[in-house]
């Protein structure tokens, strides 16, 4: 059965999963200016290390914000753990670009670590993923020398860092305890998609690749076991209801099919997938809703990560 998509026009398809081309270039690009631009101010509220580097590639740095007094081994201070990659279609954007967002995240109390990443055409899509694999193997293994007194870690995305965050939690779950689940805001899933819009022309996917991190085809299998997916871990996917119809669908086709696998493979299982669709939100402005204190996303969220610890 083919997907919906399949039977789009070129033209359509730009529509539907290019979010510069459906609010139009100079929208898109405003508001990722504004982002910006209020990331500045908003960046000396954050203690560093900044771009501390986790491999050889310039775009191999992450920064460490660690929610705290300097004290260690105590009971209250554990807090969250927020590790967040940022989207852009794998070719634009950066970690700083965030650091609003970021605030937000962190003057709730958690520590957070923000990762950049290498992007393409400068490298492939494969290559991009080692990249993120590797900043979080690193960020585990220096979480004590950062004292980032930690009880839950939480993956959280946006676009296709919501997709990255999806494809490798379960590769991380059967590495640490301390992984309790994954927040994917308005991400693609079936990345088949993106070889037949303009995209394509700088990520260059190859037939490979679109199979391999496919989530809607085969989501990725614990590294442990042949348990589909994150069986034991909890899920938050939502996108924004002002985002084009099959934008929306692919959130909701992932968490249909999370949910499917989930009641098959671990009925008995407490793991939860919890999918929505945030009102009179775009593209962007979805995430803005999902972090700014007072909202009712931003409310589910705090419920989400004070729940599943």
């Amino acid at each position: 059965m083919r997907a919906a998509w399949q039977e789009l026009s070129e033209q359509e398809l730009e529509e539907q999963f290019n979010p510069r081309v459906f609010l139009g270039a100079s929208v898109a690009q405003g508001i990722m200016e504004d982002w910006r631009q209020s990331s500045v101010p908003k960046r000396d509220k954050l203690p560093g290390p900044f771009s501390i580097s986790y491999g050889t590639h310039a775009l191999e740095t992450l920064d460490v914000h660690r929610n705290g007094d300097g004290s260690v081994n105590h009971q209250n201070n554990q807090k969250p753990l927020i590790i967040f990659i940022h989207g852009g279609y794998w070719r634009a954007f950066d970690k700083s670009d965030m650091d609003g967002h970021i605030v937000d995240l962190y003057e709730r109390g958690w520590h957070v670590i923000n990762v950049n990443y290498p992007l393409c055409p400068s490298v492939s899509l494969s290559r991009l993923y080692v990249s993120l694999e590797r900043a979080i193997q690193y960020s585990l293994k220096h979480l004590e020398e950062w004292k980032m007194e930690t009880d839950r870690i939480f993956f959280m995305g946006h676009s296709v860092g919501a997709h990255a965050v999806s494809y490798l939690a379960p590769r991380f779950q059967a590495k640490t305890s301390l992984l309790k689940g994954v927040v994917a805001v308005s991400g693609i899933y079936d990345i088949r998609i993106v070889q037949h819009i303009s995209v394509q022309t700088d990520v260059r996917i190859t037939d490979e690749e679109a199979t391999k991190f496919n989530l809607l085809n085969d989501p990725p299998t614990s590294a442990s076991s042949s348990t589909i997916y994150t069986t034991t871990l909890p899920i938050l996917v939502v996108s924004g209801g002002n985002e084009p119809p099959l934008w929306i669908q692919q959130s909701e086709l992932y968490a249909t099919k999370l949910l499917s696998e989930r009641s098959t493979n671990t009925p008995s299982s407490s793991a939860v997938v919890i999918s929505g669709v945030i009102p009179n939100t775009n593209h962007f402005s979805v995430l803005d809703e999902m972090v700014t204190p007072g909202t009712s996303w931003s409310k589910q969220l705090d419920d989400f990560v004070s729940t599943h610890g």
